[in-house]
């Protein structure tokens, strides 16, 4: 007879809505295929109690890892740290749209990373979330062209891929190594003038009195993944994990394609949201993909990220 089994998950990145949402729909579906069994918790980062300053994402991957609670979510850059290979989904221009995402993500390429973040680090992974989907970049002034980047000061996600990216087209990057949300980044840096950063649609809101313009880019994914302490998921048995990976894939094609109504949404009624909302041509993109290109020939790609791992997804 299988145990009963209680857990946390605690959300703590941003936008929190949304990964509620896809939380609640993972413990729904555990809940009612394990007949109440399996106990969820959801709770957020700020009803999980930290001791000192532990609640930054550093100290937020020691309670998970050491199974003060259980689930979480994480951009790709934190479990970049961990397994550089993750660093591969921040290149610029890697995925061509949602489709080639869903293939790589959903597919064999997406299941040997999740399946080897274990072996990495202290977490399962479990499924691919999105974060609120392509990057854009908000600025306190228009950025209508590519040239309107040089010389900006911009905050973004942790990664070396990230910043070499920006770097390439003039900027100068601060990257986010503890924080939850591009807010919290400008209030931890009060003695930098950031022009801008980087976030996506869905994740605006809270930014949008500061940086009051938004540039659509449309090279490169903001992902996250439903990650589970290795401690608790070793208690589990083969039936109850199956089970976890089943519900983990459902919550997150729900949260991405939420995500992606979010965004034609917010796109929709721009107007409403933002005070200019830029979309870079053709033209532009394509000069942006030829400046950036020198990025997957870069010392920290080839030292870091397997090759292999890079040609297997353009070729998908």
């Amino acid at each position: 007879m299988l145990n009963d089994i209680e857990l946390t998950w605690v959300v703590a990145h941003e936008p929190l809505d949304l990964f509620i949402k896809s939380a609640n729909t993972f413990k729904r579906i555990i809940e009612n295929e394990s007949n109440g069994r399996i106990k969820i918790n959801v709770i957020t980062r700020e009803q999980f109690h930290y001791e000192n300053n532990d609640g930054k994402d550093d100290g937020f991957y020691r309670y998970l890892k050491n199974n003060k609670f259980q689930m979480a979510q994480f951009p790709s850059g934190i479990l970049g740290r961990r397994y550089a290979d993750f660093f591969a989904f921040d290149l610029p221009f890697l995925f061509r749209d949602h489709e080639h995402a869903r293939k790589v993500l959903d597919g064999r390429i997406g299941q040997f990373l999740l399946e080897r973040l274990s072996e990495k680090s202290d977490v399962q992974g479990l499924a691919f979330t999105y974060s609120g989907g392509f990057r854009v970049i908000v600025s306190e002034k228009p950025v209508e062209k590519l040239e309107d980047i040089t010389g900006m000061t911009l905050s973004c996600a942790e990664s070396p891929v990230v910043k070499e990216t920006y770097e390439l087209l003039g900027a100068k990057v601060f990257l986010d190594e503890d924080g939850f949300d591009l807010h919290s980044h400008f209030e931890r840096e009060p003695n930098i003038k950031f022009d801008g950063g980087e976030t996506t649609l869905v994740r605006y809101e809270k930014i949008k009195t500061l940086m009051p313009y938004i540039t659509n880019s449309k090279h490169s994914l903001f992902l996250t993944t439903i990650v589970i302490s290795n401690q608790f998921w070793d208690t589990l048995s083969e039936e109850d994990k199956v089970l976890f990976k089943t519900a983990a894939k459902k919550s997150a094609l729900e949260e991405r394609t939420n995500t992606i109504q979010d965004t034609e949404e917010f796109i929709n009624n721009s107007k409403q949201h933002c005070k200019g909302f830029y979309q870079l041509d053709d033209e532009q993109l394509e000069r942006m993909k030829i400046l950036t290109s020198s990025v997957y020939k870069s010392d920290f790609v080839k030292n870091y990220i397997s090759p292999a791992l890079v040609k297997k997804i353009v070729s998908t």
